[in-house]
């Protein structure tokens, strides 16, 4: 029997059992069942399945596991869409979410979460072994934990507080105290003693400042006790058996022991929705340590969430009590403790390393702290002050958010702070480098991507000792804001890069930063202050003779005149470009010509455009870069495709594809296979197509692109709705959207969602295709995207429509310009592609409108002649007494 949240699956009989009835499994998927549930915590990748379920070849590729996946979905979630029992970790693999055991006994009022460290403890009691420490920073909860459990068991408990001890003598009085034995020579006769007490369960709490002499002590009693069980609590691990890491609470665990402890403080508290909201926020700021959130809630007398929340930029100082003397009196307090037993050149490496925001790699600690980083790193590994985290399938580490800020706040107060600074700059300048030299290897890597933070801090200070390091940080961070996938945050990245040059009068290079900063805006379509940094860069490039900024800052100028829809401008400013080009920038002009190429696309003179790119190809080819030179011939291809000119656009696109192979340029080749597909499915070649957006996907994936294999994805999954495969559709189109997510782009997942919602509209029906299309509709509103509201609106009227819901449609229709789809969805809602309405309408309308003839209103209803298509429809509904909302 495998146990899940929503139900139990009975593998005998190969059925899945809820309250509500039983559902058929099949041998497939009970076998995919069994070998996750095997693996407890683990997922298992695509390839992993198909070797050890299916018995595949590693070799071959196959998408029959997503499919089986989304077939199970649907029989094992509440909502296959939005999974919770099956899921999927981006890079990881699938996951079975099993229900938690719970423990044979109950927990006490006020103790909330850690079930699955307390189904560890239950285990390790079961097994053979005598020792266990719970090892956590300070105020993780490791005493309550402990109490906790020991709190169910049935036989005599020992514990002892050792919080006071620090050496053997100390230790041995304590214990025997406890235990009520003598103390008078207590470190002498302690361990005799213990050999007639065997078979105790012995809590020891707070290990961690004890000296070498008092563990060895310890050790020496387990030894005499051969039948005992020894459980500690420690931030530091000593080596003394198992171990059991806490960490912070989950998300609604920490919001449940923040309201808890609230009430307790201040018994009027209460909470309504919109406090819900900041109270998780609280939760998350503070990472679920129940130490900061009992502090945080007892602050609940003078603030409320909201401006609690405020206030947590500085935890340390909001959560700390100075009257307190007690280890555990505040955060500060806390970390206090946890400084004061750490060895000099611990406390050394700690703080170098308090200048890092994103994730610590062993090279960047080897970079700064020399030799002894990974020694220095594993040491504070063991304090519980840092912790390991896997990115990427990179080993990385991290800090606690508390004990980040202590730390820095004890660099900034150091005698040698600048040089601490100094050196922490410097190696960000060394990863710069090598970010600039293996840009291909490095750009697209989530470990690289994540240090962006770091590199901005460092191009902000490094002007008061680097001449030419804030160059080579600035130039890493124009890399990583290439990268589509992080082109909304490091916009503020970008904005401190700026503000180092203008301080050491880097001009040049500020008016590149400026650039980059548009290209990230425009990426996410924004334009807040892209005229502004143009402008800017225009300036500098023609006050220090600066052609290559200039035209690139005109060229940049000309496609943001266009996003905006100011065609002739961006004809003058394209013009401009060329001209500043033509004199000292001739690279260029192969990129720009790509750019005027998609402008006269848009305008529809496609042969003006195949002549532009034809340009661009050759002048790529002798003055270009062999990069830039792919990308004109994508273009191209792409241009040939609409002109229907295929047998050009293969050959066109083949040269780009293996160009693209040859060089290595593994990011623009997965652009490249995903346009190729959508070639080859115009030409009716849906086969070729998917395997390419399978090998688009993949590529993408591998390159840490989450946004590209959601686009490579959501075109397979039109494909193969194309096909007649409606489940394989359906699954590409999930996982699109679920990719598009991850990028946090609103435009982009409101087009996967609308996507999913036109499919399930056709497959399901009205009602299945609805909560698809709210939510499409509620990105897009973020998005800001009228053409794609549009275009959603009438779908979605007709949907509303069909599940009787007209006065919804109506209105739908009504907030949405005059287009063909609202047009035709107005059509379909007064009765005309329902041919058993279509009679009894025709005479309503044509007086409604005041016309003679049903011919009349559609020519009315086409041009508009009234308003909008959703303002005739409200007013023929409200005559109906179907007035909208």
């Amino acid at each position: 029997m495998i146990t899940l949240q929503t139900g139990s699956v009975d593998v005998s009989r190969q059925m899945f059992c809820t309250a509500s009835g039983e559902v058929r499994l099949t041998a497939r998927e009970v076998e995919l069942l069994q070998y996750l549930a095997a693996r407890p915590g683990h997922s298992a990748t695509r390839e992993q399945l198909l070797v050890d379920v299916w018995g595949y070849a590693p070799t071959v590729k196959s998408r029959t596991v997503d499919l089986t996946v989304h077939r199970l979905r649907r029989k094992v979630e509440i909502e296959p869409s939005t999974p919770r029992v099956l899921t999927a970790l981006y890079g990881q693999g699938y996951h079975l979410v099993l229900k938690p055991v719970a423990p044979d006994f109950k927990t006490s009022a006020g103790f909330f979460g850690r079930v699955d460290e307390l189904e560890a403890l239950a285990l390790w009691w079961q097994s053979d072994d005598r020792t266990l420490t719970l090892l956590g920073p300070g105020g993780a909860g490791k005493t309550t934990l402990l109490r906790e459990f020991l709190g169910s068991l049935s036989q005599p408990i020992q514990f002892v507080d050792l919080t006071a001890c620090t050496d053997a003598t100390e230790v041995a009085v304590t214990l025997a105290a406890s235990l009520g034995l003598p103390t008078t020579d207590a470190r002498k006769r302690l361990v005799h003693a213990l050999r007639s007490r065997d078979g105790l369960v012995l809590a020891l709490d707070n290990l961690e400042q004890l000296q070498p002499d008092a563990l060895a002590l310890i050790a020496t009693c387990i030894d005499a006790m051969p039948q005992s069980r020894w459980l500690f609590t420690s931030r530091i691990d000593f080596d003394m058996g198992r171990t059991l890491e806490l960490g912070g609470l989950d998300g609604p665990d920490a919001a449940a022991l923040f309201i808890d402890r609230a009430k307790r403080a201040y018994p009027s508290f209460s909470t309504t929705p919109s406090d819900m909201s900041e109270i998780e926020a609280v939760a998350a700021k503070l990472e679920g340590v129940p130490l900061a959130l009992e502090l945080a809630a007892s602050r609940m007398r003078l603030l409320s969430p909201a401006a609690l929340l405020e206030r947590l930029e500085n935890p340390l100082d909001l959560l700390s009590d100075e009257q307190s003397s007690h280890r555990h009196g505040g955060l500060a307090q806390v970390m206090a403790h946890s400084w004061m037993l750490l060895t000099e050149p611990e406390q050394h490496a700690l703080m170098q390393l308090s200048w890092f925001r994103g994730p610590i790699t062993p090279t960047a600690a080897e970079a700064l702290l020399g030799p002894e980083a990974l020694s220095r790193v594993d040491a504070l590994l063991r304090a519980s002050l840092l912790r390991v985290t896997d990115l990427g399938g990179h080993r990385v580490y991290g800090f606690w958010a508390a004990v980040r800020e202590f730390s820095r706040q004890q660099a900034d107060a150091h005698s040698d702070a600048d040089a601490l600074r100094q050196r922490w700059v410097s190696a960000q300048v060394d990863l710069a480098k090598r970010i600039a030299d293996q840009a291909d290897e490095l750009e697209y890597s989530a470990v690289v991507l994540q240090q962006a933070p770091d590199l901005a801090r460092a191009a902000e200070w490094a002007p008061a000792w680097h001449g030419e390091g804030i160059a080579h940080l600035a130039r890493a961070l124009i890399l990583l804001a290439r990268n589509r996938d992080i082109s909304g945050s490091i916009e503020t990245l970008i904005t401190r890069a700026i503000r180092g040059c203008e301080k050491q009068g880097l001009a040049a290079l500020e008016g590149e930063l400026r650039l980059e900063r548009v290209r990230a805006q425009r990426a996410r379509g924004t334009r807040e202050n892209a005229a502004a940094d143009l402008g800017r860069a225009i300036e500098v490039g023609k006050l220090y003779g600066l052609p290559r900024l200039t035209g690139r800052a005109l060229q940049s100028l000309g496609n943001l005149q266009l996003d905006e829809g100011h065609v002739d401008d961006a004809v003058d400013s394209f013009e401009a470009a060329h001209k500043v080009m033509l004199r000292g920038y001739r690279r260029g002009l192969g990129r720009l010509g790509c750019d005027r190429a998609m402008m006269e696309r848009r305008r529809g003179d496609l042969e003006q455009a195949r002549q532009r790119l034809v340009t661009a190809v050759a002048h790529e080819q002798q003055y270009g870069t062999p990069r830039q030179r792919i990308v004109a011939l994508g273009n191209l291809a792409s241009v040939l495709r609409s002109m229907k000119r295929y047998d050009e656009a293969l050959t066109t696109s083949a040269a780009a594809i293996d160009d693209a192979r040859q060089l290595n340029e593994r990011v623009t080749l997965a652009g490249m296979l995903t346009n190729r597909g959508a070639l080859l499915v115009q030409m009716n070649r849906c086969d070729e197509a998917i395997a390419l957006y399978d090998e688009s996907a993949t590529l993408n994936r591998n390159l840490g692109s989450p946004r590209g294999e959601a686009y490579a994805l959501g075109a397979k999954g039109s494909t193969l709705y194309d096909l007649g495969d409606t489940v394989g559709a359906e699954v590409a189109m999930i996982e699109s959207m679920e990719l598009h997510q991850i990028t946090q782009d609103p435009r982009a997942t409101g087009v996967a969602w609308l996507q999913l919602g036109n499919l399930r509209h056709l497959t399901a029906g009205a009602e299945a295709a609805l909560p698809a299309y709210h939510k499409a509709l509620e990105l897009l509103s973020v998005a800001n995207a009228p053409p794609l509201l549009q275009y959603l609106q009438g779908y979605r009227a007709i949907a509303l429509g069909q599940s009787g819901q007209l006065e919804l449609a109506a209105k739908a229709l009504a907030e949405a310009p005059a287009t063909g789809q609202t047009t035709q969805a107005a059509k379909w809602l007064l009765g005309w592609a329902d041919p058993k309405t279509k009679a009894a309408t025709e005479a309503e309308l044509i007086a409604h409108f005041g016309v003679g003839t049903l011919a009349e209103v559609r020519v009315r209803l086409d041009a508009g002649a009234e308003g909008e298509p959703g303002k005739l429809l409200s007013g023929f509904l409200a005559k109906r007494g179907l007035q909208p909302a």
